[in-house]
């Protein structure tokens, strides 16, 4: 797997949605693959492929904002200190803070998320 395209054909389980990355350029493709209505609650399977994902803020109310799993490829993200960080298989899981605002972005990165309480798009 290195593209969008073959990730989605390796997992054709998954209601894949895709859409162009942040700022227009690349492309991103995510499947929901559980949701608690209540909560917020996301578990959610992504590929970035030459691009940001879109900036997001992860919403209050949880332990974390967000859990990260890099599953393939390398994610190019900051740390709630603003410190940049290379996220790749096999790293221990990537936390973000509730509140936290962040758009990584990649070449390419195939991962799971986590978000206790979902995000919102920010500007």
């Amino acid at each position: 797997m290195n593209d969008v395209d073959s990730v989605i054909a390796a997992h054709p389980q998954f209601r894949w949605k895709i859409q162009p990355g942040g700022g227009g350029e690349g492309i991103m493709a995510y499947a929901v693959v559980g949701v608690n209505k209540g909560t917020g609650e996301l578990w959610v399977m992504a590929v970035i492929e030459r691009c940001s994902a879109l900036n997001h803020q992860h919403n209050l109310g949880g332990e974390y904002g967000e859990m990260i799993v890099t599953l393939a490829g390398e994610l190019h993200d900051f740390d709630d200190e603003g410190r940049a960080v290379v996220h790749r298989p096999g790293d221990p899981p990537l936390f973000h803070a509730p509140g936290s605002v962040h758009a990584p972005g990649a070449l390419f990165w195939v991962g799971l998320y986590h978000q206790p309480c979902g995000s919102s798009l920010v500007g």
